[in-house]
């Protein structure tokens, strides 16, 4: 999938691609690729955090892996956080597998919530692989500096099992792409305030980015 997406005045490309799998003649030769590769499964573990960015993601690898041949296993899971990330996982992965028309799941959840924030994400990844998942895709973008106060900005390098196909993206690019795919919805049913709580609360970072890209959408 490459797509091309964003406001007229910075429009960027996205290209999310699953891993390949070769084509074998038997399962002999298909076990020795699995072994030499350390590959364990045809499943894709990702973080639905509940979220739009990482909402965005599950449906597009969903509807990547189903116009491609349904090769993969897609597997959401989700970290719990203080802002109610299970309620809002629950109600996007709902979303979505009825949209696709595929059968309704309940939520998994993995990392140590016990840990500061910033490291749950690590033990949550940790916790994916260890389950014989064998990639794991992560919906972090790129972020404006008007958008990270008082945070310190982690960076991400994808590997072979980690995958961060949104990072050349901004907030802008994600709500682009929610509209060519027709799927507005989603943005109601997602939460992206840094507080817990039913109501955003309009200040934090997380608001105004989100703010800021349905702005920069004429939304």
């Amino acid at each position: 999938m490459i797509v091309e997406c964003g406001p007229i005045n910075d429009r960027r490309i996205l290209v999310l691609e699953l891993p390949k799998i070769p084509n074998f003649p038997n399962e002999t030769m298909s076990a020795l690729w699995k072994r030499y590769t350390n590959i364990q499964s045809n499943k894709i573990g990702v973080l639905v955090s509940g979220g739009l960015d990482s909402a965005l993601l599950y449906f597009l690898l969903i509807k990547e892996n189903l116009s491609t041949g349904s090769k993969f296993s897609i597997v959401p899971y989700t970290i719990l956080r203080a802002n109610g990330s299970e309620h809002y996982a629950q109600k996007v992965i709902g979303f979505i597998h009825e949209y696709f028309n595929i059968p309704a799941i309940n939520l998994n959840y993995i990392g140590n919530i016990r840990l500061p924030e910033i490291n749950q994400v690590e033990s949550g990844i940790s916790d994916i692989l260890a389950v014989k998942v064998d990639y794991v895709y992560l919906g972090m973008i790129e972020l404006r500096e008007e958008h990270t106060k008082g945070i310190k900005v982690s960076k991400f390098n994808e590997t072979p099992t980690r995958k961060y196909p949104f990072l050349r993206l901004q907030k802008s690019h994600i709500i682009d792409l929610v509209i060519q795919n027709n799927v507005l919805d989603i943005i109601s049913i997602t939460y992206s305030c840094d507080m817990p709580g039913i109501v955003p609360c309009g200040n934090c970072n997380g608001c105004n980015e989100r703010t800021w890209g349905l702005t920069q959408n004429g939304l």
